[in-house]
């Protein structure tokens, strides 16, 4: 990563990369995947996108702890990202920290009610309720 130093993506690059490491992502590539998203953050470790399509990726594998890291990460990179924070509910969720992911997507809530992430956290606070957690 030391030959990036020094490398200025603009924004429609780092979008760009998002998306082809999402594309990979649907079509199960996600070795692929995982890697474009690890650029990705080594462009702009600033910006918590990276960590969180990471995290997403990982969570898809199976590997809960890694996918929970990069969630952390990314909501500590960025606390005001309503996106990072429901992903983070949801990891933790699957990891059977109810307590914990209801925290944090009651911060979602809070943040913006109205909002696409608003609409994923409430969904999961109803299936967390419903303890479809519970059987995972």
């Amino acid at each position: 990563m030391a030959k990036l130093a020094g490398i200025k993506p603009d924004v429609n690059q780092l979008k760009f990369l998002c998306e082809a490491g999402q594309c990979l992502a649907a079509n199960n590539r996600y070795n692929l995947a995982t890697e474009v998203f690890q650029g990705v953050i080594a462009l702009s470790p600033q910006r918590a996108i990276g960590y969180t399509l990471l995290g997403d990726a990982t969570f898809n594998m199976g590997k809960y702890d890694e996918a929970l890291k990069y969630h952390q990460q990314a909501v500590q990179v960025d606390p005001d990202n309503t996106f990072a924070r429901v992903h983070l509910g949801e990891i933790l969720l699957f990891k059977k920290q109810k307590d914990k992911a209801i925290a944090e997507l009651k911060k979602v809530l809070e943040k913006d009610p109205n909002g696409p992430d608003a609409s994923f956290a409430r969904q999961l606070m109803k299936a967390s309720d419903m303890g479809v957690f519970n059987k995972i």
